[in-house]
């Protein structure tokens, strides 16, 4: 299959990462709780390890600021459920998205949320304090107004089989806004058989409207390293803050990774010099798409259906 030949499997660092493709459910053991229908903000404090919620048939529709947030022990697993946020892009400023977040783990060393989709939030997937070692499997984020994903709190851990499909920001590990935020250099996040793409909104952070950042938002001096396997990263705008996109900082394995662009002529071109060739140079045989934007759009429909449709393992 075509994705199998982009992506074999196997691919993987640390935090998890590695291994065969991965699957919308908990690994095995007693399930804690089971969620059906619509939802209200939930909160169940610490879920013993090994244990899971069961949240396949489970939404949470509204505005909810923090919906899902609890904690966990290694093993412990958040499956399923959709969190569906209804502000609106373009009447509800930036600073409103900027408050609220799908799924939050807090104090869960070793925690992981596997086959949830989240739409229309800030963040969409959220590493708080305490959880290093987490894993976020098979997870979907879409119009997220501020980060797909983020580990400010530099953790690390590993992201997996995963679409975070429309992003204002993609990956997010940048604590410098909190000096309180102990540094994160020892740790590594694992980014592993996953879509990272950019999706103009109206509501923005700063600079030119519609607008977004950037695949990843890092601080250099804190960010834990990153590891890269068979990804796929996709714009079509250069970022429209003080963002860019040149490899994450900490960059220490890069393989098979493709970056498609697919943004007109009229959109400054975001892998002109030196961006181009910083990622050749940190991620020998990075396959770069960046003068064919009807066949890089092309390819992503094709990356986005096989991962829609679970075909691509």
């Amino acid at each position: 299959m075509f994705w199998q030949g982009v992506f074999p499997q196997g691919g993987g660092g640390g935090g998890g990462g590695g291994g065969g493709p991965s699957t919308s459910t908990c690994p095995g053991g007693t399930t804690y709780a089971t969620l059906t229908g619509s939802q209200n903000q939930y909160r169940p404090g610490t879920v013993p390890s090994g244990q899971k919620i069961v949240a396949d048939s489970a939404t949470w529709t509204g505005q909810l600021t923090y919906p899902v947030t609890f904690g966990t022990g290694v093993g412990g697993c958040f499956q399923g459920g959709t969190i569906w946020g209804t502000w609106q892009d373009g009447v509800d400023p930036w600073t409103t998205y900027h408050g609220t977040g799908g799924i939050n783990l807090r104090s869960a060393p070793g925690g992981i949320v596997t086959g949830t989709t989240i739409i229309g939030y800030g963040d969409s997937f959220r590493v708080e304090d305490g959880s290093p070692g987490f894993q976020f499997r098979r997870v979907h984020a879409i119009m997220s107004h501020d980060d797909c994903f983020e580990d400010d709190h530099n953790w690390g851990g590993a992201i997996v089989d995963s679409f975070f499909e429309s992003c204002y920001s993609g990956i997010s590990m940048a604590s410098s806004f909190d000096p309180t935020i102990k540094s994160g250099k020892q740790r590594t996040l694992s980014v592993t058989r996953s879509i990272v793409r950019m999706e103009p909104m109206q509501s923005v952070y700063s600079g030119t409207s519609p607008g977004h950042g950037a695949w990843f938002k890092l601080d250099c001096a804190t960010s834990p390293q990153v590891r890269l396997d068979n990804v796929v990263l996709v714009a079509g705008l250069y970022p429209t803050n003080h963002q860019n996109y040149n490899p994450p900082c900490g960059l220490v394995h890069c393989a098979n990774v493709k970056i498609l662009w697919t943004g007109d002529g009229t959109s400054r071109h975001p892998l002109a010099f030196p961006t181009k060739s910083a990622w050749q140079s940190a991620c020998p045989g990075v396959d770069i798409t960046d003068n064919d934007p009807t066949g890089a759009q092309a390819q992503y429909d094709l990356y986005k259906s096989l991962w829609t449709s679970g075909a691509m393992w």
